[in-house]
């Protein structure tokens, strides 16, 4: 029997360390490619992001990182 198993990583961050996680998701490169948005435009999500984060003067992020993971399992 195959079991799905999902969990999540909670922890406050620092606001640069969420833009670097997110940059470094290929989700989010395949975003601006498949949208054709430049790098660091105004239409990037993540300078979207950056301007929320400086107008709440760069506060610590409540960040949810999932994690995925199947484990194989017998009853």
């Amino acid at each position: 029997m195959l079991r799905k198993v999902i969990w999540f990583d909670v922890t406050v961050k620092r606001p640069d360390a969420v833009i670097g996680y997110l940059e470094s998701v290929s989700a989010y490169r395949c975003y601006l490619e498949d949208k054709h948005i430049a790098k660091g435009s105004q239409e990037d999500p993540v300078e979207v992001l950056k301007a929320k984060f400086a107008q709440y003067e760069n506060p610590d992020v409540d960040f949810v990182t999932p994690y995925f993971c199947y484990a194989l399992g017998k009853k």
